[in-house]
């Protein structure tokens, strides 16, 4: 009898163990566009910024269309994100979902959402227009730029979108904005000046040197004289000239004859 209830205990948890590790094995990997995870619930229902995903089917469902973000999910399925205040300006609110119906929260009373640290712009260029949407530190680095047709240089890069409707899709984020009079002095280090000599003349030569001489500033002059007949190339830094690439020096550079020239 003595061995008999001695065995039983142990025979019941070694038949438990492994069931119990087999259990916590159990897993799911999100490697789509927009498939990170903001928050889950007990139920097994999770939000990312624009989907509800259900690990029990492992179906994806797009978030209602009256939201913008989705943030948190409680065990009841009720949800936290966001909503739009003002879409044309892109103004946003706190909101809430219960039973599929999302409830905006507003702004607190003393609040004024046209002062948020937030806005949205148009670019246009030869090929077309793009808006771009500026938030927080951001916003306040390049308010002054939001002028009516002012000439900006963007840099930026491309990625894919991390919230919202949009998740997933790719976007262009600005990394910094320049005023376009300011770039050509400041990424522009050297003008590259390459000349045919088999097509140069003594005047050419000669208003060259009067071209660079009446643009003078802080870009480098680098010569290129190739020869085609003789298959030569001889290069030589304008240690005499640092010029301003303004509009009257590249219209006469563009004017001279057995000349190219290039930027770096």
């Amino acid at each position: 009898m003595t061995h008999r209830y001695t065995i039983t205990p142990i025979l019941f948890a070694l038949c438990a163990f492994p069931a119990t590790t087999f259990a916590q094995m159990d897993y799911y990997l999100a490697s789509s566009f927009g498939s990170r995870f903001n928050d889950i619930n007990d139920n097994g229902t999770a939000v990312s910024g624009g989907a509800y995903f259900d690990f029990a089917t492992e179906v994806w469902t797009p978030m209602e269309p009256e939201a913008i973000e989705m943030v948190s999910i409680n065990n009841n399925g009720d949800v936290a994100g966001s909503m739009f205040l003002d879409e044309e300006l892109f103004i946003l609110q706190p909101g809430y979902q219960q039973n599929s119906v999302w409830t905006p929260i507003g702004w607190f009373p003393a609040s004024n959402p046209q002062e948020s640290s937030f806005s949205t712009f148009s670019m246009e260029d030869h090929h077309g227009t793009h808006d771009f949407m500026l938030f927080s530190e951001d916003y306040m680095k390049y308010k002054l730029y939001m002028q009516q047709g002012a000439l900006l240089f963007l840099k930026g890069r491309a990625s894919a979108r991390t919230w919202g409707r949009d998740e997933g899709q790719m976007e262009f984020k600005i990394n910094n904005i320049d005023l376009l009079s300011d770039a050509r002095e400041k990424y522009i280090t050297r003008l590259n000046v390459v000349v045919d000599a088999d097509r140069v003349t003594a005047d050419i030569a000669h208003e060259l040197g009067q071209l660079l001489q009446a643009s003078p500033g802080k870009c480098k002059v680098n010569f290129v004289l190739t020869s085609p007949s003789t298959n030569t190339t001889v290069e030589a830094a304008g240690k005499a000239h640092t010029v301003a690439l303004t509009e009257e020096l590249v219209r006469g550079l563009d004017g001279l004859m057995g000349l190219k020239w290039t930027l770096n």
